[in-house]
């Protein structure tokens, strides 16, 4: 009588590992997505080690073929980047209250949702949440929004914020060995562009996932007279709304108005404090 060895059942299906033609439009649009805005930000088009790329990889239709090097090289191919319309963006901003400071440093930069969902206390900027993205933080690219800034400070007290400096590989991808537990974080379809601030009734008609493509990222650096901006929004208004919680891991500085040896706490916590009256100003 034949007897099939344990190790052979069941038999194990090896994935196809020469590299197949893709379609895009079979890839899911949130992996197309992430590969044009991370090409924008950072100019690489090479294969990310990270986890969310090949989960969103099985969840296509050429599950079946492996993605390495050469499978991830044809993607490409089928892709179209403009080298003109790279960005030089080192980071992007939250402001927030000083009170919440020890929380966001501990738990890391967490949604309104996640909040209330975990019964922590926090001083809002906005109650209302006029953008209707409950589940969302709002960021800006290379200076915070002034003018929403300097609203609430004028409200609530000049000296009681603190900017947050966050790396721009929140969008694009972890690339730190220091911190290689990010590369399991997910990076697709979290950011929402909207080129004015997201409560205006303009952006709010827009459909979200229409605001998480690249090419309303890039709208968001043109301007007016056709003119190509590297670094700063035309509209200091732009803003993205990020979906989701932020590893405290992503702050790589917390900038206050003036020097306070209260902030000692921050250092301990191997944070870096600097004072950046840049940030607290008009751009």
């Amino acid at each position: 009588m034949l007897t099939l060895a344990l190790k052979d059942y069941p038999p194990v299906l090896q994935k196809i590992s020469k590299p197949i033609d893709v379609e895009l439009e079979k890839l899911p649009a949130e992996l197309v997505e992430f590969i044009y805005i991370r090409y924008y930000l950072t100019g690489d088009t090479s294969l990310p080690k990270l986890k969310c790329i090949y989960d969103a990889w099985t969840k296509s239709s050429y599950a079946d073929s492996e993605l390495n090097e050469a499978q991830w090289i044809k993607i490409i191919e089928k892709m179209s980047f403009n080298p003109v319309k790279r960005k030089k963006i080192d980071a992007l901003y939250h402001f927030t209250h000083k009170d919440n400071l020890a929380s966001i440093l501990n738990r890391g930069l967490l949604t309104k949702q996640s909040l209330e969902e975990q019964s922590l206390k926090y001083k809002f900027n906005d109650e209302q949440r006029l953008e209707g993205v409950k589940d969302s933080i709002s960021l800006s690219f290379s200076h915070p929004n002034w003018k929403m800034f300097g609203k609430y400070r004028n409200l609530i007290g000049q000296n009681d914020f603190v900017v947050l400096k966050i790396s721009p590989e929140l969008l694009s991808g972890n690339t730190d060995l220091h911190h290689k537990h990010l590369d399991d974080f997910d990076y697709l379809d979290k950011a929402i562009f909207c080129k004015k601030n997201a409560a205006n009734q303009i952006e709010s008609k827009k459909s979200i996932l229409e605001r998480k493509s690249h090419k309303v990222f890039l709208d968001i650096f043109e301007s007016t007279i056709d003119v190509e901006l590297l670094t700063y929004p035309y509209l200091n208004e732009s803003e993205i709304l990020y979906q989701g919680d932020i590893p405290k891991e992503f702050i790589k500085e917390i900038h206050v108005i003036e020097e306070d040896l209260n902030w000692a706490w921050v250092h301990d916590l191997g944070f870096k404090v600097s004072v950046n009256q840049t940030v607290f100003e008009k751009r």
